[in-house]
């Protein structure tokens, strides 16, 4: 949105566009379901993620269930879903007690959709990396309705971005994610969150494997760039609402040599940097 209102032209390195990928649909879904329980399109997606849930099942748990409280069981619910439906449940009786968007996506994460990205895909990880990117987006939003509607206005912006560069563009920025960049090159790279809880995410510190596969993920990362590397954190990042903190630099940074970079300090004042 940034670079679209500067008119800096870009282009989203993905095969599908962040926004239109399957699983930050759904667990957008449950946030509209949250805010609307009248959604009947986003309350069926989400009913299809049960096993052994089609469509007319899903029609049936709509009729059942749209605009009440999800009971933790039901005989309306297939039995192969039991264990699932009751996490789900669970999911909405947190989300009634969330404010801003981006805890609200976390309640979707640990309550029930990282146990699914993990039956479903072989890349759940890099699945589970888009939505904590997609909270921490969420996370300068102060209600779930100004999120959402921002959430439709970015969808419908990389529609499209196809011609948000023209055919003569000879330089733009490409947005990526690290995953995404593996066997890529540029010229120029920026590394961008690099404070502790984004890069490395606060989850993986919970396991030496976790940090582990992060600091594999930073070395993807550095060793794109060909000439130039800037490796960047912000002194304050936006945590949810109206709450905000200080930021550390990523504990990777710190095991670089010293001798191996030029640290810059980039300061922002009456509108320009």
């Amino acid at each position: 949105m940034e670079l679209t209102r500067r008119g800096i032209p870009f282009e989203i390195r993905s095969g599908i566009r962040f926004f239109e990928q399957a699983h930050i649909k759904d667990v957008s879904c449950f946030l509209k379901v949250a805010v609307n329980p009248h959604d009947e399109v986003a309350f069926r997606r989400i009913a299809r993620l049960l096993p052994g849930v089609g469509g007319a099942t899903a029609d049936k748990l709509w009729r059942e269930f749209h605009n009440k409280p999800l009971p933790a069981t039901h005989p309306a619910v297939p039995k192969k879903a039991a264990t699932e439906w009751k996490q789900i449940a669970a999911v909405f009786e947190a989300l009634k007690k969330s404010e801003v968007p981006d805890e609200m996506i976390e309640h979707v994460v640990d309550g029930f959709y990282t146990d699914y990205l993990k039956a479903k895909f072989p890349n759940a990880r890099a699945r589970e990396e888009d939505l904590h990117q997609l909270a921490f987006f969420a996370a300068q939003f102060k209600s779930t309705d100004e999120f959402l509607s921002q959430l439709a206005l970015l969808t419908n912006l990389e529609a499209d971005d196809a011609n948000l560069i023209s055919e003569n563009e000879q330089e733009f920025v490409r947005l990526s994610t690290v995953h995404q960049a593996k066997g890529q090159e540029w010229k120029a790279v920026l590394i961008v969150g690099l404070c502790d809880g984004m890069f490395p995410l606060s989850r993986s510190l919970d396991n030496l494997e976790g940090e582990e596969e992060e600091r594999r993920l930073f070395y993807v990362a550095v060793t794109r760039a060909k000439d130039e590397l800037y490796m960047v954190y912000p002194l304050f990042r936006q945590m949810g609402g109206d709450a905000g903190g200080f930021q550390r630099p990523s504990r990777f940074l710190a095991e670089l040599p010293k001798a191996h970079y030029q640290e810059l300090t980039v300061r922002y004042q009456s509108g320009r940097w």
